[in-house]
């Protein structure tokens, strides 16, 4: 049980403003106000000294934890004193970041050094000193990312992921996640006070969601994400490495990730022989240059301009939009979880997830299902004379890009189980890929190495779910495809009749957009539902028209 002080500082802690139980820190506002009001709420109103303070049980018996509790209050009450002298102000604050920066390194130092080490201590109540600590470490970083601090930043982005992932799934806290995503514009300077980043976070995000949470849509699809993500998390959690902390204003480096290993234990030659064709090439020779090169990652897009495209193009899947973009919102770059678009033929899953992938900036195989009959998906021992690496690992070394997408097609029709398999079956080669645990190191028979292959991103599309294999089933995040309605027809039409005019070899912009009475005979012939009907009379209209000429 925590000890007096702490009982109930937890309002004015971190998760207190990501959840909107506290109000975001606004532009210009007092720099270290989330910090006095919780050392107000640790401490009490007014700075102690140390024996004072464990006299009032505050560090739950631990002195370094009840002196860096007392550093917070001076840091607070030598900021206050600067209240009101602009030139001694803008001192005070450069000295507070400084100070705050300090402080926080230490908490998150001591937070290391307690986890998974609670019995070390007998005479301490080792949970409480961590939650002290992580309360004090989460409002300090509050404080920095105010003042711009990159690395701060990132950790209030990773602790509003968290609540997310935890179950605090309403539509405040996607909005916090998927507004921290954004890029701030504004720069800070000291003496001017908090940049209000958070805050503009808030609006950032909201603005993403408006619409879907008009009719709650979105809160009823966060819960079932959630209850996906914490079922996930119980069974492949891993510890993650803790990331160093950035300097202020740092320029962020370039994501990458080392997907192939050393090679060196290959026969041959690492350079490639011109003379010799490919079947004769050996692994080394092929993909010798890739071995432990950092390959890019492509880094999250604008979460605005993504979902406005999407929301352009395919207005009937507004809801399921907003789901991918909030994935992409959780990570550093542009990755989403596995899904799996089911519903009534004719409703765009397949040209929906190309989209989805090539709008994150993705390079993108079309991958189709129907009647494969092998595991030719996974990679071919180099023993045999068509030996080559998975379809995954084959495109990532094609293009030199760590996360790519997977649209596989049309899952549904595989042969039914028991039919075939005698040269393996892609349902059961695609499992490991699908794990996040195994796919960090996937072993490739080809290269007889384990591969790096957790960034790529999988969409699978199916019309009956009934005949996806039940492991399958498992591994895919299942959205129901919507069908489109009368009310979609116009933006629909408009985007079959540049696809049909770019397939002719014509440029659309030559040609005048469909007619209000054009979109009427549509809208008789067509009232909503699979749309490879109304593509056909789509290409009678464009077809009717006088050639070269305009409506």
């Amino acid at each position: 049980m925590r000890n007096a002080p702490s009982r109930g500082a937890d309002v004015y802690g971190l998760s207190a403003y990501l959840r909107g139980h506290r109000a975001a820190p606004s532009r210009a506002s007092y720099l270290v106000e989330p910090l006095r009001l919780l050392c107000e709420a640790v401490c009490g109103a007014q700075t102690l000294h140390p024996h004072v303070l464990q006299q009032v049980g505050v560090g739950h018996g631990d002195a370094v934890l009840r002196w860096d509790w007392y550093a917070a209050c001076v840091l607070v009450a030598d900021f206050d004193s600067a209240r009101g002298n602009r030139k001694r102000h803008r001192h005070a604050e450069t000295t507070a970041r400084i100070r705050l920066e300090t402080l926080l390194k230490r908490c998150l130092k001591r937070v290391e050094h307690f986890q998974g080490r609670v019995d070390f201590w007998p005479d301490l109540d080792v949970n409480d000193v961590l939650l002290d600590y992580r309360l004090l470490a989460g409002v300090l970083a509050l404080c920095l990312a105010e003042c711009g601090y990159t690395g701060a930043l990132d950790y209030v982005r990773e602790e509003a992921g968290e609540l997310l992932q935890e179950g605090e799934g309403d539509p405040y806290v996607a909005a916090v996640v998927l507004g921290l995503t954004g890029t701030y514009r504004e720069t800070y300077r000291d003496g001017q006070g908090a940049l209000g980043i958070l805050a503009w976070a808030v609006e950032n995000g909201r603005a993403l969601l408006k619409g879907a949470v008009r009719d709650l849509a979105i809160a009823e699809d966060l819960e079932e994400r959630v209850a996906s993500i914490r079922k996930i998390a119980r069974q492949q959690a891993e510890p993650e490495e803790p990331e160093p902390w950035a300097p202020p204003f740092a320029v962020a480096e370039p994501l990458t990730l080392a997907v192939f290993p050393d090679m060196s234990h290959l026969p041959g030659k690492k350079k490639a022989d011109s003379s010799l064709s490919h079947t004769a090439q050996s692994p080394l020779a092929e993909h010798g240059h890739l071995a432990k090169k950092l390959l890019s990652l492509v880094p999250v897009p604008d979460l605005q301009a993504f979902v406005a495209a999407l929301d352009a193009e395919f207005p009937w899947y507004r809801v399921v939009t907003r789901s991918l973009a909030a994935d992409l919102g959780r990570g550093r770059f542009a990755r989403f979880r596995n899904v799996l678009l089911h519903g009534k033929p004719g409703s765009a899953k397949t040209r929906y997830a190309r989209r989805v992938l090539e709008l994150a900036g993705l390079q993108t195989v079309l991958y189709s299902a129907a009647g494969a009959s092998d595991s030719t998906w996974g990679s071919t021992s180099r023993q045999w004379s068509t030996g080559r690496l998975s379809t995954v690992a084959g495109l990532i070394a094609r293009v030199q890009q760590a996360n790519v997408g997977i649209v596989l097609d049309e899952l549904d029709k595989l042969p039914p189980q028991g039919v075939g398999g005698q040269n393996g079956r892609l349902d059961e080669a695609l499992l490991p890929f699908l794990e996040s645990t195994s796919a960090r190191a996937l072993f490739d028979s080809y290269v007889e190495c384990s591969l790096d292959l957790s960034a790529p991103s999988y969409f699978a599309t199916a019309n009956d779910l009934t005949r996806v294999s039940g492991p399958l089933r498992d591994r895919f995040r299942i959205i129901e495809a919507p069908l489109p309605t009368l009310a979609d027809l116009p933006v629909i039409a408009r985007t079959m009749q540049a696809e049909i005019l770019s397939e002719q070899g014509l440029d659309p912009a030559w040609s005048e957009p469909l007619a209000q009475d054009e979109l009427d005979i549509l809208a008789s012939r067509w009232r909503g539902g699979s749309l490879r009907g109304l593509r056909r009379l789509v290409e009678v209209l464009v077809d009717g028209r006088p050639a070269g000429a305009a409506h």
